[in-house]
């Protein structure tokens, strides 16, 4: 490798150094800085990097636009891909996505932002539906039947939510109905403690 390569390795290093230190404090950015997307050189190294940054630092998902890593978030479930595609649907238009786990919900954003590509550790097999239907490739490294929700226990309530809807828009209007109610619940059920 060359001198220039290293030293542009070390600078991506200890940027992504600083990206886990904002992980960390809960202060993960929408997006990067240009400054901070010109290290990779070619699509594959920005992909082995993002695959890396999902199984060692936790990250949920990586974007990829071109050779450029353009966000790295830690937000898990449909709630942060919702306002990522309210507030910033541009990066995911034409984008490479990494992510960690993806069930129907997240397929629909993927879907209905336009994605070129989706990467997944864990993609349940309506997603893949989902995809397929976009013409979105989608390679996952584990297809589940179902996403399983955070205790285990059973389906996820937003997987559960979405099934029967066919199209992106009625999926991601089913995921928001069942988040209120899941934020409603919790609510009812924090004052209820505090009473």
């Amino acid at each position: 490798m060359s001198e220039l390569n290293t030293s542009r390795r070390n600078f991506l290093t200890s940027s992504l150094i600083g990206l886990g230190a904002l992980a960390a404090s809960g202060a993960i950015p929408t997006a990067l800085d240009a400054d901070e997307t010109r290290a990779f050189f070619s699509q594959e190294e920005a992909l082995g990097e993002a695959w890396r940054l999902i199984e060692e630092e936790g990250a949920a998902r990586v974007i990829i636009q071109a050779s450029s890593i353009v966000s790295i978030s830690k937000g898990r479930g449909f709630a942060p891909l919702a306002r990522l595609l309210d507030s910033n649907a541009s990066l995911l238009r034409g984008a490479l996505v990494v992510e960690s786990v993806a069930g129907r919900a997240a397929a629909a954003v993927f879907a209905k932002g336009a994605v070129a590509k989706l990467f997944a550790r864990t993609a349940s097999e309506g997603a893949l539906e989902v995809l397929k239907e976009a013409g979105i490739p989608c390679e996952a490294k584990v297809v589940v039947a179902n996403i399983m929700n955070r205790e285990l226990t059973g389906v996820c309530p937003i997987e559960e939510s979405t099934k029967g809807f066919k199209t992106p828009d009625s999926i991601i209007a089913a995921a928001h109905s069942a988040l209120a109610r899941l934020r409603a619940n919790n609510n009812n059920n924090n004052k209820e403690a505090n009473a």
